[in-house]
């Protein structure tokens, strides 16, 4: 009778150990998901209503300011501060005068409640005349929503009008000190590997900077793969993809920069 050989590789959720890294080194990580310029409207509205409540200007909802707001959204996604992910004061940087950031609500009312609960002198501010509002859902297991409203004093040059929803891929420069943790969650069973499979169930994520426990599903390619037995199990260096090739053993590895995982079975 022919022998089937199999590839012994567990298939589990785990987590990565960081080593120490390079302050100055600069990775881009790439991620999916939606720029709810839709959102982005009716936010806008929103506040415009409340400051109509209290007898002030209303805001223009600026083409410049939505876009660097909508980029900031993706930023905060990884490094959840008022400084970019690779270190930049953002006020100085995108040349706005006012920022708010929130996390994880996926409408316009909560994430309104939320900024007016803990900012309202920043959207009742008589001085301001323009806004930009960005709102990112990270694709995953779960969609992390992430908002992000700027502010400045001068007239808006452009009213930003669209109300589209936009699937993306988008790329973010990250300086490497602000990652400390990334992991892999595998999304089928241990069933062995059979030789001449390939699976490539699994999902890159990265844990936010700032924020304890949230994790940024990033895609494969953000990282570099390895197998510690070629000959048993290839791993495709790009995309991560494992596929069976002897029976034997073999363990999987990920690198962002200079962050390398251990070894996993």
């Amino acid at each position: 009778m022919k022998k089937v050989f199999i590839v012994l590789i567990t298939v589990m959720s785990f987590f990565f150990a960081i080593h120490s890294i390079k302050a100055d080194t600069t990775v881009i990580l790439l991620m999916e998901g939606d720029t709810r310029y839709d959102l982005s409207i009716q936010a806008a509205k929103k506040i415009n209503n409340e400051r109509e409540k209290n007898h002030l200007n209303p805001l223009i909802l600026d083409q410049d300011l939505t876009q660097i707001a909508a980029l900031r959204a993706k930023e905060i996604a990884i490094h959840y501060d008022h400084v970019t992910p690779t270190g930049e004061e953002v006020a100085s940087y995108y040349h706005i005068d006012n920022e708010l950031i929130a996390h994880v609500y996926d409408n316009v009312v909560q994430v309104f409640d939320e900024w007016m609960d803990k900012n309202s002198s920043t959207l009742l501010n008589s001085n301001y005349q323009s806004i930009g509002i960005g709102c990112f859902s990270v694709e995953g297991y779960d969609y992390q929503t992430y908002w992000v409203a700027v502010f400045r004093t001068s007239p808006s040059e452009e009213e930003f009008l669209s109300s589209s929803s936009i699937n993306e891929e988008v790329e973010v420069p990250v300086n490497s000190k602000y990652i400390h943790s990334i992991g892999v969650d595998y999304l089928s069973s241990t069933d062995p590997l059979l030789i001449g499979e390939t699976y490539f169930s699994h999902m890159l994520w990265i844990e936010n900077d700032t924020l304890s426990g949230v994790h940024t599903y990033l895609r494969n390619t953000s990282a570099i793969w390895t197998s510690s037995n070629p000959s048993v199990a290839s791993i495709d260096s790009e995309y991560g993809a494992i596929t069976g090739l002897s029976g034997g053993s073999s363990y999987v590895q990920a690198k962002i920069g200079n962050v390398l995982s251990p070894l996993y079975e």
